[in-house]
Formats: structure tokens, C-alpha cells, sequence
């Protein structure tokens, strides 16, 4: 299983639009043959926008999230490289059973949380970035840069 995890960011102009928000997440997973999608928080999963080849998981949290997983490696995804002492330059992923994590599109991971757990991977996503990056933007990369190194 190779796999993301998002924090939703519920604003008024998402649920209006939540096939379009989804397309940016199936489309950038399904891209890069990734199978599975976990969205956290009480976000409108809107499955008629599913893809078949992706499996969705809905937790409230991210807690809950990763003891579902419990075998699984996190990579925390970062971009203001606070937490994360290896550049995405240099990281080797993980080859299988592995979950990229993104915070909410207007913020970072929750990293106390992951904090809790052992198997966590902190990459940083390196740039001269003031703000976060979109989810969906920081997974692509990630997956590019997974699928260059093989």
C-alpha cells in the first residue's frame, strides 16, 4: 500500500466544489499509481467523484488514522523544514506499506501528534517557500520524486 493522508480544510468555497477539490487529489494520486487515499477531519467525502483504482478512508483524526495503520511508515511532508532534518533531495522512500502525510492546505502536519509515533519520517520539501503548500502540490512532488529514484 502506498497511500496519502490530508487534512481537509472545510471552507464554504470547498463545499461547493468538493468533486472539483477531490479531482485534485485523485488525479495527482492516480497519476503516480498511488492506491489509497485517507482524508481526516469531518470533511464531504464525495465518493461519486471517486476513482475505482483508489481506496478512501475517512477518520476524524490523524491519531486514529495511523493506528489503523499501525504497520505502516509515515513521511511527514514539510515545508518550512522546521521539523524535517532531511531535504526530499536526499531521502530514500520507503518501498512499500508507506503513508505521505499533508497538513491542511493552509498549514503544516500536525506534528505532535506524530510525535507519539516511531515510524515517522520528517522530509522537507526544500524551497524558499513563506507559505505551505496545497496537499495535493506537495504530494505530487513527493510522488515525482519517489517514482525519479525508483
Amino acid at each position: 500500500m502506498i497511500g496519502a493522508i490530508s487534512e481537509w480544510s472545510v471552507h464554504p468555497w470547498i463545499l461547493g466544489n468538493v468533486g472539483r477539490w477531490m479531482s485534485f487529489y485523485n488525479y495527482t494520486l492516480k497519476s503516480f499509481g498511488i492506491d489509497t487515499m485517507i482524508m481526516l477531519g469531518n470533511c464531504p467525502v464525495s465518493y461519486e467523484h471517486s476513482i475505482p483504482e483508489i481506496v478512501y478512508e475517512n477518520y476524524l483524526d490523524l491519531t486514529t488514522a495511523l493506528e489503523a495503520h499501525p504497520n505502516t511508515n509515515i513521511v511527514a511532508l514539510c515545508a518550512d523544514g522546521t521539523h524535517s532534518p532531511v531535504d526530499l533531495g536526499s531521502y530514500t522512500h520507503p518501498a512499500e506499506d508507506v503513508l505521505y502525510i499533508v497538513g491542511s492546505d493552509y498549514g503544516e502536519v500536525n506534528h505532535t501528534v506524530l510525535d507519539n509515533f516511531n515510524n515517522v519520517d520528517h522530509v522537507n520539501i526544500e524551497g524558499t517557500l513563506t507559505q505551505p503548500l496545497w496537499g495535493h502540490v506537495a504530494l505530487a512532488i513527493a510522488f515525482w520524486d519517489r517514482k525519479r529514484k525508483g
